[in-house]
């Protein structure tokens, strides 16, 4: 959603939550800034269009992995399918 974060009082609430954040962690445990990259997300009804294929997308690298007989975990199925629904929002043209 643009400008999500333009609102002051949402500003001041996530300043407060990052503070407790800095608190609860030490330095070391922190991503350096220069590594972490947030690309804008399409909009929520383009997500949920695809995040309601998730349990076909688990079934189908389930089914894929017992016929290339690398059997996978259900985690590591889940992981996959979280992975490719990522992929595929990253790469939708912009509306």
């Amino acid at each position: 959603q643009p400008n999500y974060f333009g609102q002051t009082s949402r500003l001041m609430l996530i300043h407060g939550y990052t503070n407790l954040m800095a608190l609860a962690f030490e330095p070391e445990e922190f991503y350096p800034p220069e590594l972490i990259d947030l690309p804008v997300m399409p909009p929520l009804e383009v997500q949920r269009r695809h995040l309601a294929h998730f349990r076909e997308y688990v079934i189908d690298h389930m089914r894929a992995s017992t016929q290339t007989k690398q059997p996978l975990t259900f985690i590591q199925a889940e992981q996959q399918a979280w992975q490719q629904i990522e992929d595929i929002l990253l790469h939708l043209p912009p509306e």
